[in-house]
């Protein structure tokens, strides 16, 4: 990753290591899903265990919905800079954007997957 060596972290750098970051975690999480699609039987790979159905589900909508929300913060803070090209973005905002926002990712897919909106399991034949 270019921008995690570089000595002056300002905030584009920031943004770009985190859509870096991200999309990394995302092309890794789909490992498990083409194991099970190249094996015989997908109750023999990970995809067998309801539970972890449920977290990797979670966890790859998270990455995707992240993603989403690292590039329209790009696209804010470059509009941002273009309209007004003396005011000073500051890490720190951005910074508490993303944490806000993936707290909020996260209770709404505790909340929909607690209450029963959203039910994840395992289907043996497609």
């Amino acid at each position: 990753m270019y921008f995690l060596g570089k000595r002056n972290h300002s905030y584009p750098d920031l943004l770009y290591t985190m859509i870096s970051a991200v999309d990394s975690c995302t092309c890794a999480i789909v490992f498990p899903m083409i194991s099970s699609l190249f094996a015989d039987r997908r109750e023999s790979t990970l995809f067998g265990n309801a539970s972890f159905c449920g977290v990797w589900i979670a966890a790859y909508f998270f990455l995707i919905r992240f993603s989403q929300f690292t590039v329209v913060l790009v696209s804010v803070t470059r509009t941002i800079s273009m309209r007004s090209p003396f005011y000073q973005i500051t890490k720190h905002y951005l910074t508490i954007a993303c944490v806000f926002y993936a707290c909020f990712i996260l209770a709404l897919e505790v909340l929909f997957s607690s209450t029963g909106v959203v039910r994840y399991y395992y289907i043996p034949q497609i």
